[in-house]
């Protein structure tokens, strides 16, 4: 056998497919839907896409963390081959690993990544997230807030060990922005991703 067959579509490459099985939280039908969508997103049938291409998927439009996503993988890669594409999905399915994951959220945040993450840049992600549900008064609160109790350093920043730390501490999904704690607007930028990869995988097979 030389990969998984998908009706009259190309089939995922068995060395690729024991490979992300491996490497990836996903099963092998959750890795057929996410190749079908590869495909559908590969216009010329490369064999990859670029992050213009990647960010054409309708939910990551959507999604008010898209373009820092799509950055963050461009500027690890120049382009994405389905490997590469299932392995970034992977992050935030609902069996990915957390210590990725917050890898990954740290380097949303660090706009210029230089492997801290600084109040203005923290500003700049909150505002996508809540828009116009806070002030920018209220905004600048929480920032302020965050970043006082969490640098231990006190060099005005967060590095990783400092930015993990606002995810020990997890509000519940039922609490509201009008109450929003500190950790409310990270989680809400973890659960944005999250979501991404369930609405991929709820593709039907065809």
């Amino acid at each position: 056998v030389h990969g998984i067959q998908m009706g009259s579509q190309a089939s995922i490459p068995q060395a690729d497919l024991m490979q992300l099985l491996n490497d990836t939280k996903f099963d092998v039908d959750e890795l057929q839907r996410l190749y079908r969508r590869f495909q559908k997103l590969d216009k010329g049938k490369k064999g990859y896409v670029t992050a213009a291409e990647f960010s054409a998927i309708p939910e990551l439009e959507r999604n008010p963390l898209s373009q820092r996503v799509c950055t963050v993988l461009s500027t690890q890669f120049e382009v994405i081959d389905f490997k590469l594409f299932a392995r970034a999905l992977s992050v935030f399915s609902n069996k990915g690993d957390s210590v990725a994951r917050l890898e990954f959220m740290f380097k949303i945040y660090d706009i210029n990544n230089d492997g801290f993450v600084t109040p203005e840049e923290m500003l700049v992600i909150f505002q996508s997230l809540v828009g116009k549900n806070l002030s920018p008064a209220q905004l600048q609160q929480i920032v302020e807030k965050t970043v006082q109790e969490l640098d231990v350093d006190k060099d005005g920043k967060l590095n990783m060990a400092e930015f993990k730390k606002i995810f020990e501490s997890q509000p519940s999904e039922a609490q509201t922005l009008p109450i929003l704690p500190v950790s409310y607007t990270h989680l809400r930028a973890h659960e944005t991703l999250r979501y991404l990869v369930c609405r991929l995988l709820l593709e039907k097979k065809k």
